[in-house]
């Protein structure tokens, strides 16, 4: 069984976020090195990933309706 951390990530444009991946949940690396982990729908990865700004979907989009657990400290 795959863990959060192993699931591959993309790398992500943005002031805010490194890289982002879905595997039946959510990854997010912010630029701050902190991994967290939603239960989101593929279909909100995909969205943060087509987005002009993924940073903005991600404030507006997923932040407000799935509450993310952080499964690394950034360095």
């Amino acid at each position: 069984m795959t863990t959060a951390l192993e699931i591959e990530r993309t790398q992500v444009t943005s002031s805010m976020i490194r890289s982002a991946g879905w595997d039946g949940v959510l990854v997010v690396e912010f630029n701050s090195g902190d991994i967290y982990v939603y239960d989101a729908p593929r279909e909100y990865f995909e969205g943060m990933m087509v987005a002009e700004s993924a940073g903005k979907f991600f404030h507006t989009c997923i932040k407000p309706l799935f509450e993310g657990r952080k499964i690394k400290e950034g360095s």
